[in-house]
């Protein structure tokens, strides 16, 4: 026998030795190991705490709304929007990352996620659930959090390690801060809206790196301050809502964002009036609202004259998808045709609100067959259907 026969015979008898001793054999893979038997326990206790109605399956992965890894029996999603329980005192199930509880009768604290730091989806919105979002001042793996329309209170800084964070609602919370420290490292921000809550500071933070995504900003009733001029690096910006808020600046500098479907500056100290730089700009913008707001908007003077001779060229349009004006107690003090002509081109509109403007003056001649209604103290004066104008 040559030396190669007999290096393979050894390999054989080797193999075959290796296979017997080989533990897997030994075990019945049918059954669940301590570690899902210890996961199963854990998460059949908390969704007994969560108030969950639903029979309990054999494999705690097969629940409804629930979801494990695929490399083991961890579980990484909760679902359940009917839950009416509480959170348990503290979650151990610490491979989770994603918790979706937003039953209305849920209760509980959220330091009961204080030992899940892989959470990157948490939504607890229009939820009883209280607490001080310290808990989370470690946490670095969020991508999206609904915390709003909730009990939870606290400083928006201990959400400054999140920087993965791309969708953050926490409007109608008690919570309080400095939008700059927040904003400083947020460079992956999609939408953010933190209305209705004590958040102060200006917008600094939203130029540069920051600037990039950001598709929604909700700050309405807030502390913020600042000029709209500081937001025009936003330019994937479609909807801004600076409500209430202190913000100063001209109307003219929403030209300037490209993509805008709707705005709100109602209650601001915002200025200005319709332009020539509103010809062709704006073009999806569907909703303004500027109640109580300093905006002029009817053009006077020259401006009137360049906003109102019109090319058949559809960029020379001004706001041509607009749906809804709101001006209502704003300083317009104009002629009613000063208001309405520049919006001649306007197709989609339907409504405009004047109220308490001061809009005076005789209706221009109206197209038969257009959508608009117009109304003057609450009484219809046109016989066609363009957008209803109500001045009373």
């Amino acid at each position: 026998m040559g030396p190669f026969s007999v290096a393979l015979q050894w390999m054989l008898l080797y193999s075959s030795a290796a296979l017997r001793d080989d533990p897997s054999e030994h075990l019945n893979l049918d059954e669940p190991s301590d570690e899902c038997e210890e996961e199963a326990k854990l998460l059949q206790q908390m969704m007994l705490d969560l108030g969950f109605k639903g029979p309990m399956t054999k494999d705690h992965c097969d629940l409804p709304g629930i979801k494990c890894s695929p490399h083991s029996c961890k579980v990484e999603t909760i679902r359940c929007t009917t839950c009416a329980g509480h959170l348990p005192d503290y979650i151990r199930l610490k491979g989770l990352e994603e918790v979706t509880l937003t039953s209305p009768e849920m209760t509980g604290d959220i330091k009961a996620f204080a030992a899940t730091p892989d959470l990157k989806i948490l939504d607890l919105h229009g939820t009883k659930v209280t607490g001080d979002l310290e808990v989370f001042q470690n946490f670095t793996s969020f991508l999206t959090m609904q915390l709003h329309d909730t009990g939870i209170v606290g400083d928006i800084k201990s959400l400054t390690e999140a920087i993965w964070l791309q969708f953050l609602d926490l409007e109608n919370i008690k919570i309080h801060g400095d939008l700059n420290v927040f904003c400083k490292d947020m460079q992956r921000l999609v939408q953010l809206n933190l209305g209705n809550t004590r958040i102060s500071g200006d917008f600094t933070g939203f130029q540069g790196k920051m600037a990039g995504g950001l598709e929604l900003l909700g700050l309405a009733n807030t502390g913020v301050t600042g000029q709209l001029s500081d937001l025009v690096a936003l330019k994937q910006l479609w909807k801004l809502n600076l409500r209430g808020t202190a913000v100063t600046g001209n109307l003219v500098d929403i030209t300037k964002f490209y993509r805008i479907q709707q705005v709100d500056l109602s209650f601001t100290r915002v200025v200005g009036q319709l332009t020539a730089d509103w010809k062709g700009c704006c073009r999806t913008l569907r909703i303004l609202r500027l109640q109580n707001s300093s905006v002029q908007f009817a053009p006077v003077g020259k401006d009137f004259g360049d906003v109102t001779t019109f090319s058949m060229a559809f960029p020379e349009v001004i706001l041509p998808k607009l749906r809804y004006l709101d001006l209502t107690n704003c300083p317009v003090n104009s002629p009613v045709t000063n208001l309405l002509l520049p919006l001649a081109m306007c197709k989609r509109l339907t409504f405009i609100m004047a109220s308490g403007s001061g809009v005076f003056g005789a209706m221009p001649q109206l197209k038969e067959g257009s959508s608009m209604q117009v109304t003057a103290d609450g009484v219809m004066i046109s016989p066609f259907r363009w957008p209803h104008v109500c001045c009373c």
